[in-house]
């Protein structure tokens, strides 16, 4: 039956949560689609994930992400690898996170740059 319904979640709202990664009360995914959670992940409480982010270990490793409390993930995200992101840290747009990120802290993207064609 899990299998089945892992399936259903998976092909109808394009999200990747199998039952061994460890989630914690009140995660809010704000955004159906595109997102993967490692079996081995561990997610906080009262965690904001957006559409197109990756929560997972390197090249299908046990290595996955462990997320603290009142995290916010924004689209695109990725975190990848055994790293710590702490309570009340903010990921941004488009962030590729492979280190630890301390409590409240904010990982940014760089900035889109405008070219000039003339």
């Amino acid at each position: 039956l899990y299998g089945i319904l892992y399936w259903l979640v998976r092909m109808i709202y394009q999200i990747e949560l199998p039952a061994e990664a460890k989630v914690g009360r009140r995660l809010i995914i704000g955004h159906q689609g595109g997102v993967v959670i490692s079996h081995y992940a561990t997610i906080g409480d009262d965690c904001l994930i957006r559409h197109n982010v990756t929560v997972g270990g390197r090249f299908g490793a046990k290595d996955a992400p462990t997320i603290g409390n009142r995290v916010s993930i924004a689209p695109g995200a990725a975190l990848i690898g055994a790293i710590k992101v702490g309570d009340d840290a903010v990921i941004g747009p488009n962030a590729v996170v492979m280190t630890d990120v301390p409590p409240g802290a904010r990982v940014l993207a760089p900035m889109a740059q405008i070219h000039d064609e003339g």
